[in-house]
Formats: C-alpha cells, sequence, structure tokens
C-alpha cells in the first residue's frame, strides 16, 4: 500500500484500470468465484458457504437471504447475494496488483472471499480471509 505522500500518477498508472473498470474486475473476479465453486477438486467458495450456513442465526439468515432456514439456501443463492466490500490496490507489487474482497454482509461475518489480480488484469487467487 501506498501512503499518501507517496501517491503519485506515475506510481498509480500499474492499477488505474481497476479505477476506470470496477464493474469489470468485479464481473471477472465473480466469475472466478463461481468457477471454483464449480470445480470439485477446490472448496475455498463451498468452506465459505457452510461456515457461513452451519454459524448464522435465524434473523442473519432472513436479512441475507430471504429464509431463516439455512437449508433451503443453495449455492447460487448465496453466491448471488455477496457483496464487494473493499479493493485493496498494490501497484508496487509483483504478485497480486489488487485484491477485491466479496462478503455477505459487514456487521454480519469477518470473513471475505478474496480474489486476487495479476499485473496483466487476470484473477490468479482465491482466498477465505477474516
Amino acid at each position: 500500500n501506498l501512503q499518501s505522500d507517496e501517491l503519485t500518477q506515475a506510481k498509480l498508472e500499474p492499477v488505474s484500470a481497476y479505477f476506470a473498470n470496477t464493474a469489470d474486475f468485479d464481473a471477472l473476479a465473480r466469475a472466478a468465484i463461481a468457477r471454483e465453486h464449480s470445480n470439485a477438486s477446490e472448496d475455498t467458495v463451498q468452506s465459505y458457504i457452510e461456515y457461513h450456513l452451519e454459524e448464522l442465526e435465524a434473523p442473519e439468515l432472513l436479512l441475507c437471504f430471504g429464509t431463516s432456514d439455512a437449508k433451503s439456501v443453495t449455492a447460487s443463492l448465496f453466491l448471488s447475494r455477496l457483496k464487494l466490500h473493499h479493493i485493496g490496490l498494490y501497484p508496487q507489487s509483483t504478485e497480486q496488483r489488487a485484491i477485491l474482497d466479496y462478503t455477505i454482509g459487514e456487521g454480519i461475518t469477518d470473513y471475505v472471499l478474496a480474489v486476487g489480480f495479476d499485473r496483466n488484469g487476470r484473477p490468479v487467487s482465491l482466498a477465505m480471509e477474516s
């Protein structure tokens, strides 16, 4: 991360696309989340879903998903309720230039699904973080 006294146009150039095309990167991140969920050998997204469906109380389930019955929340419904929570930009990083964090709700969980992008704007990592 850059501090305010380090912010220059030259230093921000490597991440400028994230400012101009936030919606495109959001779509790429959501596609990466869906792709990982459909991949049977990966379990990050499934673990995120299962954890929350086990831990959330009925009022929280109702608020997030419109039902208080965790068993009726499908993966598709769950993923459709993810909200872009935070965008971290790392213009000097050689590995990940941006990380987009998704949550089902601030105040409901401290856990996010974090999608990392490389310097070419491709999703390269997905992790559950707190």
